[in-house]
């Protein structure tokens, strides 16, 4: 009798040593059955009323005597036209964009506008400028003599500076390089050829923006 009860103590803990060795096994193809009856939900989509990205022009202001009047009236023959908002690798920079609205996001024409854009569409910044040359402000009618200055913040940075003369495109002159010519260009900022996206929400504020002129 005592010889059962032990052999039956015994075989007791081999079971219960054995089932512990196969719970984890066992466990596997029930989590894995789980699983695929119930998969894990994917983040939720932003939902259709989110509010569209946006982009803020900047006030324009005269900042001194190498800046120029804020935006370029009609007849004017220096200042800022234009900043255009231009659908990336789409674009020629050597043309006039006012001409190609097909093209645009949106632009800025003039102090403070705001302007709504289509959210992950790939843009540049793209300031069109005009410079007429005199005796006072603007030595010679050349890009190298003329300089934009731009700085963004919110969606993201662009620090504030100007951009080199390869980002400048004359797409019309008079009398290049001249004491009393004329010149168009457009100035482009691209992300270093990758190009800028806003998201659902975000807003790109242009916080500077000056036309500098070398007499």
């Amino acid at each position: 009798m005592a010889e059962e009860l032990k052999w039956g103590i015994d075989r007791y803990w081999r079971l219960k040593k054995r089932l512990k060795q196969l719970l984890p096994l066992l466990l596997v193809p029930v989590l894995l059955s789980l699983l695929l009856f119930f998969p894990h939900s994917s983040s939720p989509l932003p939902p259709d009323n989110w509010p569209k990205p946006a982009a803020r022009g900047p006030t324009f202001t005269i900042a001194s005597k190498r800046s120029t009047q804020p935006l370029a009236i009609l007849k004017g023959l220096t200042g800022i036209e234009n900043i255009y908002l231009m659908k990336h690798g789409t674009y020629h920079p050597g043309e006039n964009l006012a001409d190609n609205s097909l093209r645009w996001v949106g632009v800025i024409s003039y102090s403070g506008q705001v302007l709504t854009v289509r959210a992950n569409e790939v843009f540049d910044l793209v300031v069109a400028v005009r410079a007429k040359a005199d005796k006072e402000n603007l030595a010679y009618a050349s890009k190298e003599y003329v300089r934009v200055w731009l700085g963004t913040s919110g969606a993201f940075t662009i620090p504030f500076g100007y951009a080199p003369d390869w980002k400048e495109y004359v797409f019309y002159s008079e009398g290049y390089g001249t004491a009393d010519g004329y010149l168009r260009m457009n100035v482009v900022w691209d992300n270093e050829g990758e190009g800028y996206v806003l998201l659902p929400g975000q807003e790109l504020w242009i916080d500077n923006l000056i036309l500098e002129l070398w007499g």
